[in-house]
């Protein structure tokens, strides 16, 4: 697909190009606007195709946390969101498999309790949930867009300004944006490096078989193929620098995983009240970032409520970007503040935190908002838009 090279109009202009931007292009395209997806790199690349792409209900042990800060009545709406959004993707033709938790007794015990008050009595064995593999799932989405433009290799760092966002010497001309780029790359409005922070997740997969998704204390399992399985773990925050493969490889030799085929690291953004963010930022721009690890259905929600949103429709947004937040932002902005009040450098080029190496996966990482750059300073993760000068470890 070509880059941005003309001056264009549309009815909504997606800024990214992962699954969230691929599904709200669907949802709004089949709904008759003209949409345009600007995407920096490739179309499906970067976290997306990291994910583990175990679809399901269960984000976690969730639902007895959501009920504690938001009541069964946001809980249940989230379940219900889920529900419809797992649907639409085994609709899709993803491969149903079982979701099976283990772990501490005392937080099963919470889960399950939780699960009876919102109608469910299948814990901690979860039916009929899905796996998918996330590179054919984006071809596939992509297959059925209709009146959509997609330009790769189009990197915006400007904020929409009206009807108007300029992208280098080109203008796009829209009635609304949606910003869907992982981690929103433009500082106000919306204080998202207030509102989130970045993990970093750590993916191996290995010669093996298993006909079911697992979900323990720390780590997932999931069949990947015919004949291998993906543990995925050793979650840490993006800024520090620790080996958590071998977090990995500890646990997956407990199973009886020995031969590994490839390994990987995936990025995820946390909100501070473990619901994303859904709808409008500002004028005509809405944003969609925040699934906490969970970005296969939250996707699917996400691009359901902004599409309703932008064709007139509002039935209570629990998602809403505006909506109080907890007081662990304090924490987050704490954090924010000591780093950029550290001296030397380098700096990031998102807020100017000080940018930490990390030795084992050979990376300039921001711990403030999980920005990452090689060591020639190319972007590896956002929200930094623009490059770094090349430096040395």
């Amino acid at each position: 697909m070509e880059k941005l090279n003309k001056n264009i109009e549309t009815d909504v202009c997606i800024i990214g190009g992962g699954l969230a931007a691929l599904v709200t292009a669907l949802k709004l395209s089949e709904a008759g606007f003209k949409v345009c997806i600007l995407e920096a790199d490739r179309v499906g690349n970067g976290n997306t195709e990291k994910s583990s792409a175990i679809v399901t209900v269960a984000h976690d042990l969730i639902y007895y946390r959501l009920i504690k800060k938001h009541g069964l009545e946001v809980a249940k709406k989230y379940l219900e969101i889920q529900e419809d959004a797992l649907q639409e993707i085994k609709n899709l033709g993803a491969e149903e498999s079982d979701f099976i938790f283990e772990g501490s007794k005392r937080k099963l015990r919470k889960e399950k309790a939780a699960y009876g008050k919102l109608g469910h009595k299948d814990f901690p064995i979860l039916k009929n949930q899905a796996i998918l593999n996330p590179k054919e799932f984006v071809r596939l989405l992509v297959s059925k867009l209709k009146n959509v433009e997609i330009f790769e290799n189009t990197k915006v760092s400007e904020k929409p300004d009206g009807n108007r966002l300029k992208v280098g010497e080109h203008t796009v001309t829209a009635n609304f944006f949606v910003v869907a780029t992982h981690f929103p790359y433009f500082v106000f409005p919306g204080l998202y490096f207030v509102k989130m922070y970045q993990h970093r997740s750590y993916n191996i997969i290995f010669r093996g078989k298993i006909n079911h998704c697992c979900e323990g204390k720390k780590f997932e399992i999931r069949p990947f193929g015919e004949d291998a399985v993906m543990v995925c773990g050793g979650h840490v925050r993006t800024g520090k620098s620790k080996n958590q493969y071998k977090k990995v490889l500890k646990f997956a030799r407990r199973r009886g995983l020995t031969e590994e085929v490839s390994r990987y690291a995936a990025q995820d953004c946390m909100t501070p009240d473990l619901l994303p963010y859904a709808g409008k930022v500002y004028d005509n721009v809405y944003v969609i970032t925040g699934f906490n690890k969970w970005g296969f259905t939250n996707s699917f929600a996400c691009a359901n409520i902004v599409t309703d949103l932008i064709k007139g429709k509002n039935s209570g947004n629990i998602f809403c970007p505006s909506r109080p937040l907890s007081i662990k932002i304090l924490a987050n902005f704490g954090n924010a503040v000591v780093n950029l009040l550290k001296i030397g450098g380098p700096r990031c080029t998102h807020m100017g935190c000080k940018l930490k190496w990390n030795k084992h996966e050979k990376s300039w990482d921001c711990p403030c908002h999980g920005s990452r750059f090689n060591k020639d300073g190319k972007i590896l993760d956002g929200p930094a838009t623009k490059c770094l000068k090349k430096i040395s470890d």
